[in-house]
């Protein structure tokens, strides 16, 4: 299967440099709509055969306008959700999102059981990733878009497709609508074909952006 791994448009939250990662999440801007509606020229020759969402809205939001070109109807799977951020949530300052990252590095590093925030460990949000990417699977399709959010698609991506290194998927963390490829199964493991929209190997530094 080949996936196509898009993180969400703009938020009110995003603009504001504020961490956001409970449902139901804020809603994207005037600026995040535009993103969700360019979606749909940037798939343009493209084949998808399903669309997955997680279940916050601005995932929802953003597959809107490529679900209504291709007369798709968005799956919702909780486990593609965004990384809860326990006691960092609300942050607006540096603080906060270098602690969030940093975390969510040593997570890639093999620090699985360590929480993020005195919440969620790195273990169990792969397994719960895992879970909706096997859902996923079972519907037969052999390529589909899932919109899902920039920290745990760095996370899952990055621990679970060769040819992505933690130190690309952590300086050029995806920004708004910005997307992933990967080919592959859960079975017999996935490849990185791309990542921010380039060949592997070939991504620039990039500084990391809001969840």
């Amino acid at each position: 299967m080949r996936i196509y791994l898009i993180r969400h448009g703009q938020t009110e939250m995003n603009a504001i440099h504020r961490i956001d990662s409970y449902r139901p999440g804020a809603s994207l801007t005037e600026l995040g709509r535009r993103q969700a509606g360019e979606l749909v020229e940037r798939f343009d020759g493209i084949d998808i055969e399903g669309i997955h969402v997680s279940t916050l809205v601005r995932t929802r939001e953003t597959a809107s306008p490529l679900a209504r070109a291709r007369g798709l109807e968005p799956v919702e799977h909780a486990g593609l959700r965004e990384i809860e951020a326990g006691s960092l949530e609300g942050g607006t300052d540096e603080a906060s999102y270098r602690e969030y990252f940093s975390t969510l590095e040593r997570w890639l590093r093999g620090s699985l059981d360590e929480p993020m925030g005195g919440g969620v460990s790195g273990a169990e949000v792969l397994a719960r990733y895992d879970s909706a990417i096997e859902d996923i699977e079972r519907t037969g399709a052999r390529s589909v878009a899932i919109v899902s959010h920039g920290g745990v698609i760095g996370l899952w991506a990055g621990a679970r497709a060769a040819g992505l290194t933690i130190e690309l998927v952590t300086s050029r963390y995806l920004t708004n609508t910005q997307m992933c490829v990967l080919e592959g199964d859960l079975a017999t493991g996935y490849r990185a074909l791309s990542w921010f929209g380039e060949p592997v190997g070939q991504g620039r530094a990039y500084a990391p952006s809001p969840s």
